[in-house]
């Protein structure tokens, strides 16, 4: 997917176009689907680059629905000044009428970057709900907020020279 237009899925549905400009959201992510090349008719028209479809983390696990609370954060903090911090919590919901649960995933990303003068940021925050209300009967719904502020569009990817690590300056033509 790097380098070639492609489409970004979220749990099947068509996301904004991404044409480099920002970091894809992936941290939460329970299942990530790539398909390389052209996508089969089934998801429409697409880009040659391929499709990311994107599975987030929710409340049903493999034998069911979560039975206890369940959660994790993380702080992380590494070379040019990598600063992210991550918090999610999984909730069992039982409704009397419907079973099920709700996932909430945060994050908050603010590092800089081996390119000076490049400071990306973003914050994140995806919740899933799912209930089960029996005799086939599903619901499930999300949200994801998410902002990025600093990202560049391909800040010298394909041309990296000394002088646009220095000085920002990126040779064109």
């Amino acid at each position: 997917l790097r380098g070639t237009l492609a489409e970004t899925y979220f749990r099947g549905f068509k996301r904004v176009e991404n044409r480099g400009t920002f970091t894809t959201p992936l941290g939460d992510a329970a299942q990530i689907e790539i398909l390389r090349g052209p996508p089969s008719p089934i998801y429409g028209a697409g880009k040659v680059g391929g499709l990311l479809n994107f599975i987030p983390k929710t409340a049903r696990n493999d034998g069911g629905y979560l039975t206890e609370i369940t959660g994790q954060a993380t702080v992380t903090y590494g070379s040019w000044e990598k600063r992210n911090a991550t918090a999610q919590v999984g909730i069992p919901v039982d409704l009397g009428f419907a079973n099920g649960g709700v996932y909430v995933f945060g994050e908050i990303d603010d590092s800089y970057s081996y390119y000076r003068g490049v400071h990306p940021s973003r914050q994140m925050l995806e919740t899933s709900a799912e209930f089960d209300f029996g005799d086939g009967w599903t619901f499930s719904g999300d949200y994801m907020y998410y902002h990025a502020n600093g990202d560049v569009q391909t800040p010298g990817w394909n041309r990296l020279t000394q002088d646009l690590i220095d000085n920002q300056n990126y040779q064109t033509g």
